[in-house]
Protein backbone atom coordinates (compact mmCIF):
# COMPACT_ATOMS: atom_id res chain seq x y z
CA UNK A 1 0.00 0.00 0.00
CA UNK A 2 1.27 3.47 -0.86
CA UNK A 3 0.61 6.52 1.31
CA UNK A 4 0.59 10.18 0.25
CA UNK A 5 3.89 11.78 1.14
CA UNK A 6 2.14 14.25 3.46
CA UNK A 7 1.01 11.39 5.69
CA UNK A 8 4.44 9.80 6.09
CA UNK A 9 5.64 11.99 9.00
CA UNK A 10 2.38 11.34 10.87
CA UNK A 11 2.63 7.60 10.26
CA UNK A 12 6.23 7.51 11.52
CA UNK A 13 5.24 9.32 14.73
CA UNK A 14 2.27 6.97 15.25
CA UNK A 15 4.47 3.87 14.88
CA UNK A 16 7.07 5.32 17.27
CA UNK A 17 4.39 6.16 19.84
CA UNK A 18 3.02 2.62 19.72
CA UNK A 19 6.47 1.11 20.21
CA UNK A 20 7.34 3.17 23.29
CA UNK A 21 6.08 2.23 26.75
CA UNK A 22 4.82 5.03 29.03
CA UNK A 23 7.28 7.01 31.14
CA UNK A 24 7.38 5.94 34.80
CA UNK A 25 9.22 7.25 37.84
CA UNK A 26 10.07 6.03 41.35
CA UNK A 27 11.04 8.76 43.80
CA UNK A 28 13.22 7.81 46.77
CA UNK A 29 14.72 10.20 49.33
CA UNK A 30 18.33 11.18 49.77
CA UNK A 31 19.90 8.98 52.44
CA UNK A 32 21.63 10.88 55.25
CA UNK A 33 24.70 9.81 57.25
CA UNK A 34 22.66 8.80 60.33
CA UNK A 35 20.01 6.71 58.54
CA UNK A 36 20.14 3.14 59.89
CA UNK A 37 18.27 1.67 56.91
CA UNK A 38 18.51 3.00 53.36
CA UNK A 39 17.16 2.17 49.90
CA UNK A 40 20.02 1.12 47.65
CA UNK A 41 18.21 0.46 44.36
CA UNK A 42 14.81 -0.01 42.74
CA UNK A 43 14.00 -2.67 40.13
CA UNK A 44 11.20 -3.52 37.71
CA UNK A 45 11.51 -7.26 37.25
CA UNK A 46 15.27 -7.80 37.36
CA UNK A 47 16.16 -4.47 35.73
CA UNK A 48 17.46 -1.65 37.92
CA UNK A 49 15.51 1.53 37.19
CA UNK A 50 16.68 3.77 40.05
CA UNK A 51 19.94 3.85 41.99
CA UNK A 52 20.13 4.76 45.66
CA UNK A 53 20.26 8.48 46.41
CA UNK A 54 22.54 9.83 49.12
CA UNK A 55 24.01 13.04 50.45
CA UNK A 56 27.63 13.85 49.61
CA UNK A 57 28.85 16.00 52.49
CA UNK A 58 32.50 15.32 51.70
CA UNK A 59 32.31 16.79 48.21
CA UNK A 60 31.52 20.50 48.03
CA UNK A 61 28.86 21.50 45.49
CA UNK A 62 28.61 17.93 44.22
CA UNK A 63 25.52 17.08 42.22
CA UNK A 64 23.21 14.62 43.94
CA UNK A 65 21.99 11.41 42.29
CA UNK A 66 18.88 12.21 40.29
CA UNK A 67 15.49 10.59 39.91
CA UNK A 68 15.62 8.84 36.54
CA UNK A 69 12.43 8.35 34.46
CA UNK A 70 12.15 5.03 32.64
CA UNK A 71 9.81 3.23 30.27
CA UNK A 72 7.68 0.34 31.52
CA UNK A 73 4.43 -1.40 30.66
CA UNK A 74 1.13 -1.42 32.51
CA UNK A 75 2.24 -4.23 34.85
CA UNK A 76 5.20 -2.28 36.24
CA UNK A 77 3.88 -1.83 39.79
CA UNK A 78 3.24 -5.55 40.42
CA UNK A 79 6.82 -6.11 39.20
CA UNK A 80 8.33 -3.30 41.29
CA UNK A 81 10.79 -4.13 44.07
CA UNK A 82 13.50 -2.35 46.03
CA UNK A 83 16.44 -3.23 48.25
CA UNK A 84 16.97 -2.09 51.83
CA UNK A 85 20.37 -2.13 53.55
CA UNK A 86 20.91 -2.26 57.31
CA UNK A 87 23.90 0.06 57.72
CA UNK A 88 24.26 -0.50 61.47
CA UNK A 89 25.93 -3.12 63.67
CA UNK A 90 22.55 -3.94 65.26
CA UNK A 91 19.67 -6.15 64.20
CA UNK A 92 16.57 -4.26 63.03
CA UNK A 93 13.24 -5.63 64.30
CA UNK A 94 10.76 -3.58 62.25
CA UNK A 95 10.69 -1.16 59.35
CA UNK A 96 7.75 1.01 58.28
CA UNK A 97 7.63 2.12 54.65
CA UNK A 98 5.27 4.64 53.07
CA UNK A 99 4.34 3.99 49.41
CA UNK A 100 2.72 7.03 47.77
CA UNK A 101 0.92 6.88 44.42
CA UNK A 102 1.42 10.44 43.23
CA UNK A 103 -1.02 10.40 40.29
CA UNK A 104 -3.93 9.94 42.67
CA UNK A 105 -3.58 13.47 44.08
CA UNK A 106 -6.38 15.95 43.39
CA UNK A 107 -6.59 19.74 43.93
CA UNK A 108 -8.18 19.04 47.32
CA UNK A 109 -6.70 15.67 48.33
CA UNK A 110 -3.11 14.48 48.78
CA UNK A 111 -1.93 11.39 46.89
CA UNK A 112 -3.14 8.08 48.21
CA UNK A 113 -0.56 6.07 50.10
CA UNK A 114 -0.20 2.83 52.00
CA UNK A 115 2.14 1.85 54.82
CA UNK A 116 4.04 -1.43 54.73
CA UNK A 117 4.72 -2.56 58.29
CA UNK A 118 7.52 -5.11 58.10
CA UNK A 119 8.33 -7.04 61.25
CA UNK A 120 6.94 -6.39 64.72
CA UNK A 121 7.46 -3.31 66.89
CA UNK A 122 9.23 -4.39 70.11
CA UNK A 123 6.87 -4.42 73.09
CA UNK A 124 8.56 -1.49 74.92
CA UNK A 125 7.89 0.73 71.89
CA UNK A 126 4.53 -0.66 70.76
CA UNK A 127 2.49 2.41 71.65
CA UNK A 128 1.26 5.60 70.05
CA UNK A 129 1.82 8.98 71.68
CA UNK A 130 -1.46 8.67 73.59
CA UNK A 131 -0.07 5.64 75.40
CA UNK A 132 -2.45 3.28 73.63
CA UNK A 133 -1.04 -0.02 72.40
CA UNK A 134 -0.11 -0.02 68.70
CA UNK A 135 -2.33 -2.57 66.91
CA UNK A 136 -0.22 -5.44 65.57
CA UNK A 137 -1.47 -8.78 64.23
CA UNK A 138 -1.01 -11.53 66.79
CA UNK A 139 1.02 -13.71 64.43
CA UNK A 140 3.39 -11.01 63.22
CA UNK A 141 7.02 -11.73 64.13
CA UNK A 142 9.94 -9.31 64.43
CA UNK A 143 12.34 -9.04 61.54
CA UNK A 144 15.78 -10.52 61.82
CA UNK A 145 17.31 -7.86 59.59
CA UNK A 146 20.98 -8.40 60.37
CA UNK A 147 23.86 -5.89 60.29
CA UNK A 148 25.05 -5.33 56.73
CA UNK A 149 22.23 -7.41 55.28
CA UNK A 150 20.33 -6.42 52.13
CA UNK A 151 16.63 -7.26 51.92
CA UNK A 152 14.48 -7.19 48.80
CA UNK A 153 10.91 -5.89 49.18
CA UNK A 154 8.54 -6.88 46.34
CA UNK A 155 5.28 -4.95 45.96
CA UNK A 156 3.72 -8.12 44.55
CA UNK A 157 3.79 -9.54 48.09
CA UNK A 158 1.61 -6.66 49.32
CA UNK A 159 -0.44 -5.94 46.21
CA UNK A 160 -3.82 -7.00 47.57
CA UNK A 161 -3.30 -4.79 50.63
CA UNK A 162 -3.31 -1.57 48.61
CA UNK A 163 -4.80 -2.35 45.18
CA UNK A 164 -8.49 -1.71 46.16
CA UNK A 165 -7.50 1.53 47.93
CA UNK A 166 -5.73 2.89 44.83
CA UNK A 167 -8.16 1.57 42.25
CA UNK A 168 -11.02 3.35 44.01
CA UNK A 169 -9.45 6.45 42.42
CA UNK A 170 -7.76 5.20 39.24
CA UNK A 171 -6.59 1.95 37.62
CA UNK A 172 -3.26 0.76 38.95
CA UNK A 173 -1.95 0.43 35.38
CA UNK A 174 -2.37 4.19 34.87
CA UNK A 175 -0.15 5.17 37.81
CA UNK A 176 3.06 6.68 36.45
CA UNK A 177 4.84 7.94 39.57
CA UNK A 178 5.46 6.29 42.95
CA UNK A 179 7.29 7.64 46.00
CA UNK A 180 8.91 5.35 48.59
CA UNK A 181 9.82 6.71 52.05
CA UNK A 182 11.22 4.90 55.09
CA UNK A 183 9.21 6.36 57.98
CA UNK A 184 10.55 4.37 60.96
CA UNK A 185 13.04 1.67 61.91
CA UNK A 186 12.97 -0.16 65.27
CA UNK A 187 15.70 -2.00 67.16
CA UNK A 188 14.93 -4.91 69.55
CA UNK A 189 15.41 -2.77 72.69
CA UNK A 190 12.67 -0.35 71.55
CA UNK A 191 14.95 2.35 70.15
CA UNK A 192 13.56 3.78 66.94
CA UNK A 193 14.71 6.06 64.14
CA UNK A 194 11.99 8.37 62.84
CA UNK A 195 11.81 11.96 61.71
CA UNK A 196 15.58 12.14 61.27
CA UNK A 197 16.51 11.23 64.86
CA UNK A 198 16.76 8.41 67.39
CA UNK A 199 14.53 8.07 70.44
CA UNK A 200 13.54 5.46 73.02
CA UNK A 201 10.47 4.89 75.21
CA UNK A 202 10.54 7.21 78.22
CA UNK A 203 10.61 4.94 81.31
CA UNK A 204 9.12 7.72 83.45
CA UNK A 205 6.20 8.61 81.16
CA UNK A 206 4.39 5.78 79.44
CA UNK A 207 3.41 6.63 75.89
CA UNK A 208 6.17 9.19 75.40
CA UNK A 209 9.51 9.15 73.65
CA UNK A 210 12.82 10.46 74.93
CA UNK A 211 15.34 11.67 72.34
CA UNK A 212 18.72 9.96 72.45
CA UNK A 213 20.58 13.10 71.38
CA UNK A 214 22.29 14.15 68.18
CA UNK A 215 25.44 12.21 69.06
CA UNK A 216 23.74 8.85 69.49
CA UNK A 217 25.44 6.22 67.31
CA UNK A 218 23.85 2.79 66.73
CA UNK A 219 27.15 1.59 65.31
CA UNK A 220 27.52 2.06 61.58
CA UNK A 221 29.36 -0.46 59.47
CA UNK A 222 32.45 1.25 58.02
CA UNK A 223 31.80 0.01 54.47
CA UNK A 224 28.10 0.88 54.46
CA UNK A 225 28.32 4.62 53.88
CA UNK A 226 26.19 5.27 50.77
CA UNK A 227 28.33 5.48 47.66
CA UNK A 228 31.50 4.22 49.27
CA UNK A 229 33.26 1.09 47.92
CA UNK A 230 31.31 -1.96 48.97
CA UNK A 231 27.89 -0.40 48.41
CA UNK A 232 25.87 -3.48 47.34
CA UNK A 233 24.71 -2.73 43.83
CA UNK A 234 25.29 -5.56 41.34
Amino acid sequence: MRYPSLLLPWLCCAVAAQSQAPQRQVQIPLASPNDPVVITRVLVGNVKVQSGRFLKPRVRNAGQPQITPFEAGDDWIPNLSFYLLNRTTQTVAAVHINIGFLDTATPTEPPRACVLQLGRIPEPAAFVNTGAVWPQPAGRLPLSFLPGQSMRIALADHLEEFRPFIEAVMPLAEVSSVRIDLTASYFPDGTRFAGGGYSAPDPDHHGRWRGKGVNYDPGFLPWAWPGEPGWPDP
